[in-house]
């Protein structure tokens, strides 16, 4: 995947560590990202900026099965899945709303390009919940 020199630089200002600036990441320069773009914020998401942008990748019809994937296993799911949402606090709860909706987009084959690389299959070893819930094209290499 090849990201320019400048465009990285355009993502890093405007999409990576907005919450140590105190800033909001803005959706209508979001809305001009391509489906690599957005891998490359989803690769580099530092999640003390919380999930906002996380959520309008997954929402955005340009979201790659490989991005969706990647967000998915870098969140640590079996954290999140294996507590009912009532007994979730509330940034735990945005982060279970997050990977239902892969869940759900994945089971509806609502991703429609498997472009981009993703291979869980380091994670899977360590998943402390039920693999066989998951959708098949979540556990498998895209």
């Amino acid at each position: 995947m090849i990201i320019t020199p400048s465009r990285e630089r355009f993502l890093k200002a405007h999409f990576f560590e907005q919450s140590f600036d105190e800033k909001e990441p803005d959706f209508e320069l979001f809305k001009t990202l391509s489906s690599k773009e957005q891998y490359f914020v989803a690769a580099h998401h530092n999640w003390d900026d919380g999930i906002k942008v996380l959520h309008w990748i997954i929402d955005s019809p340009k979201c790659d099965k490989g991005t969706a994937s990647r967000i998915f296993w870098a969140a640590e799911p079996d954290y999140y899945l294996k507590k009912s949402p009532e007994k979730q606090d509330e940034e735990e709860k945005g982060m279970y709303d997050l990977l239902q909706k892969i869940i759900r987009k994945f089971n509806q084959q609502e991703f429609k390009n498997g472009v981009l690389k993703h291979d869980p299959r380091s994670r899977l070893e360590y998943f402390d919940g039920d693999l066989g819930a998951l959708p098949k094209a979540l556990t498998r290499p895209i």
